[in-house]
């Protein structure tokens, strides 16, 4: 029986804190232990102490995982078996293949690391497959099949969802209220996803935006509000959890900027009256600096929250910016220039890092890697580097 069935068996239940060098140092010093044992037996062998350097290294394995750092991660695991002088093994490819589905749950759906984990797995899981034994290893085998399927199930909904979410939004943009009503109720259809709080959500945005467009004497204006209300009562029911402070705030805007637009009152008109038309006031500098500022006051908000700015996020903060007389140009620079100043010293040095790189045009494999280990070393989530990243674009 090989060591690391031996470690297999007594794996669950040990949290080593000596890391991968102290684990590594570790099997060093018990190696030649271990080998008398299995040659005739050694009465100081402890499983137990052999189950703890196995785990010790599991535990920094996944600690890889978690900061979706498969090289590492990987070189962790060989690093290991190569120490030992053992074979790769079902819990070798088990673990493998785990990491690369765990990953895949870490992921957006237009993630460049996304192919890593997807081809590598397949060879992964085979491999556990040849090598399993016994009903408990083939049941877990499935339990990773199961979690990866899952995970790319969830990708590719997220890329729908995504592509959906972009192309409504364009339509608003082009005052093509009712194709975007219309696509939110086909995405709903197509995907035979049960109507909820987003359906409802963005038809009420739908209906406020095409709402707010109209003139009280439109004669689609009663027909309008009605849907509107509909669809944001059905919202308020299905929140559940979710804050519905935004979809307040959208209803609301909708229905102050359709009373604004009732015309005023005839005024009968004298025909000597001269009526002088005022000239527009441009703004002072100092009302531009107030907004701007007031713009880099509700970013550094966001930003204070999770270190990145949520697609949603982000459209709002462009609609908070044009209504302070902000281009989206401008306020991307108003963000880019927070951004040199607000970095930890940390994030300046990851940033100067980018930078070097992109000095090529691109960032190549390589290089990625490489900076990914920066980031880990530097405690930079991966949230907050893209976000450093995008800002040096």
């Amino acid at each position: 029986m090989g060591f690391l069935k031996i470690l297999g068996d007594f794996a669950e239940g040990y949290i080593s804190e000596r890391g991968v060098e102290g684990t590594i140092q570790d099997v060093s010093k018990l190696a030649s232990k271990a080998s008398k044992f299995f040659d005739g037996g050694d009465d100081e062998f402890d499983e137990n102490e052999y189950a703890e350097i196995w785990n010790g290294m599991l535990d920094q394995f996944y600690d890889y995982v978690n900061n979706i750092d498969l090289y590492n991660a990987m070189a962790t695991m060989d690093s290991f078996y190569k120490e030992m002088e053992e074979d790769k093994d079902f819990w070798y490819y088990y673990h493998a293949a785990n990491a690369c589905a765990l990953i895949l749950e870490l992921l957006n759906h237009d993630d460049y690391r996304i192919q890593q984990p997807k081809r590598k797995y397949k060879d992964f899981i085979s491999k556990a497959r040849q090598n399993a034994s016994g009903t408990e290893q083939f049941e877990k085998i499935h339990e990773v099949e199961e979690r990866f399927s899952n995970a790319l199930e969830f990708l590719e909904a997220m890329k729908k969802w995504s592509t959906f979410t972009d192309r409504f939004y364009e339509l608003l943009s082009s005052m093509a209220y009712s194709e975007a009503i219309q696509l939110c109720e086909k995405y709903y259809r197509e995907n035979e996803s049960s109507k909820d709080f987003f359906y409802y959500d963005y038809k009420t945005q739908g209906y406020a935006a095409w709402y707010s467009s109209l003139k009280a004497n439109d004669a689609r204006s009663p027909e309008i509000k009605k849907e509107l209300d509909s669809n944001f009562n059905c919202a308020k029911s299905y929140s559940g959890d979710q804050d519905v402070s935004s979809l307040i705030e959208t209803y609301n805007n909708a229905v102050c900027a359709h009373n604004a637009n009732i015309p005023p009152a005839p005024k009968t008109v004298t025909e000597n009256i001269h009526v002088v038309t005022p000239k527009p006031q441009l703004a002072s500098s100092k009302s531009v600096r107030d907004a701007e500022m007031e713009y880099l006051e509700e970013y550094k908000t966001c930003l204070a929250d999770y270190g990145e700015i949520s697609n949603k996020e982000r459209r709002l903060l462009f609609r908070l910016a044009k209504s302070l007389g902000i281009s989206e140009a401008r306020a991307l620079e108003l963000e880019k220039s927070l951004m040199g100043t607000s970095l930890t010293p940390e994030e300046k040095e990851y940033a100067d890092e980018y930078k070097a790189c992109l000095e090529d045009g691109e960032i190549s494999d390589r290089e990625r890697r490489l900076l990914d280990k920066i980031r880990i070393s530097l405690n930079i989530s991966v949230p907050r580097a893209t976000e450093i990243e995008n800002a040096l674009k």
